[in-house]
């Protein structure tokens, strides 16, 4: 299965950082993303809620917290993630979509 699919990809990330030692019990998750950025696509705004939702639902049944969020709506992000402390800066942006 490819990591293109958010199921297969979450599954394969957790088990990656198991085997690099990481201790899920002692895990913590941030999620970002999942904005509905192709308006033009009706399909858009359900594969960005289903995406959303399949990750939430892995980090629940996972029982890893969710410490941080910034989900949906309509503008794309850039992350910046500072692996010194695991600060996120979150820059929502104009859609690059033409409306």
């Amino acid at each position: 299965p490819s990591n293109y699919y958010g199921d297969v990809a979450l599954q394969n990330l957790l088990q990656k950082m198991i085997t690099l030692g990481a201790s899920q019990k002692s895990l913590k998750a941030k999620i970002y993303g999942g904005a509905h950025i192709f308006k033009h696509l009706s399909s858009g705004l359900k594969i960005s809620q289903e995406n959303i939702e399949e990750a939430i639902n892995f980090l629940n049944d996972q029982k890893i917290e969710i410490v941080d969020q910034d989900i949906g709506g309509n503008d794309p992000r850039e992350i910046i993630f500072c692996t010194i402390d695991f600060s996120v800066i979150v820059n929502k942006t104009e859609s690059f979509v033409k409306k």
